[in-house]
């Protein structure tokens, strides 16, 4: 039975964003470290999971993603994580302003 899903779209990706599932929230968090290290320095990664709750996080340091996933409060919840690769920051932050944009603090 796998508790944890992670939605981890690379670089590359041609098609459908891969689906992984894990039993436990730490092997989680050590695929997406194996994962996001393979792209270091040529990624900017977001990081979501529900945009209610948890705000999305950019980063281009994938140890920063393992603090992230690990420290903040919310994300070890059995529900699905997100993690996304971009070229640039521009695209990034594009995005996860688009997944924060019901908040009333989204725009001034």
């Amino acid at each position: 039975m796998k508790n944890y899903e992670l939605h981890y779209a690379d670089l590359e990706l041609k098609g459908d964003i891969p689906v992984y599932g894990f039993k436990t929230f730490n092997e989680l968090v050590n695929f997406t470290l194996s994962k996001a290290s393979e792209s270091r320095n040529k990624a900017v990664f977001l990081v979501a999971k529900d945009h209610e709750t948890t705000p999305p996080f950019v980063t281009d340091n994938p140890f920063y993603i393992e603090f992230y996933l690990t420290k903040m409060p919310g994300m070890g919840f059995k529900s699905a994580t997100f993690v996304q690769e971009y070229k640039s920051y521009e695209e990034a932050y594009k995005v996860a302003l688009s997944m924060v944009e019901e908040n009333p603090l989204c725009y001034s």
